[in-house]
């Protein structure tokens, strides 16, 4: 007999459970790696920013390997035409 979608749902909830544990474990075995590299050279970053960079280094990697623009440019383009537009009413007026 075939699984209902609850018992689909809770499965896959448990797997990302899991999932997010393992990552949690890889992150703190690497940022103690970190550490102890670091110390010789220079004061380490936090765990939050060791954490964050590392994530933003894989995302952009991936993001290169296949060919996804960054949100940055486009926030940055939208913004400059939000601002030339803007400029335009005001010499309108």
């Amino acid at each position: 007999m075939g699984k209902n979608i609850v018992s689909i749902w809770i499965d896959t909830t448990q797997l990302f459970k899991i999932c997010v544990h393992f990552l949690d474990i890889a992150f703190i075995n690497s940022y103690t790696i970190y550490c102890k590299v670091c110390k010789k050279r220079q004061k380490p970053m936090n765990r939050l920013e060791f954490r964050q960079t590392l994530i933003r280094n894989f995302v952009s990697e991936r993001r290169n390997e296949l060919n996804i623009p960054t949100t940055e440019k486009k926030v940055k383009k939208n913004s400059n035409i939000k601002m030339k537009q803007q400029k335009r009413k005001k010499l309108s007026l």
